[in-house]
């Protein structure tokens, strides 16, 4: 999958999209800094500051599915954590 980000512009930018996905499903809100106002005093405690992830919303348009682009979204999208 990393050498079809070389493979041409398209090609490149969703291999941009999926390098930025990545790091999405790796966030937890235990890398961010606590907030002196943190409103949630749960939220203070490290355990639960790392439990806490980013909401993906996935979304692409008509053209994408009829490219073949489908394919490679269903394939990413179905490899484990």
């Amino acid at each position: 999958m990393d050498a079809m980000m070389f493979t041409g512009f398209q090609a490149t930018e969703l291999g941009r999209a999926i390098d930025e996905i990545n790091k999405m499903r790796a966030w937890r809100l235990s890398d961010e800094p606590i907030r002196e106002d943190e409103p949630d005093a749960d939220l203070l405690i490290m355990e639960n500051r790392a439990k806490v992830k980013a909401t993906i919303f996935l979304g692409y348009t008509s053209n994408m599915i009829s490219s073949g682009v489908r394919e490679t979204i269903r394939y990413y999208w179905l490899l484990p954590n």
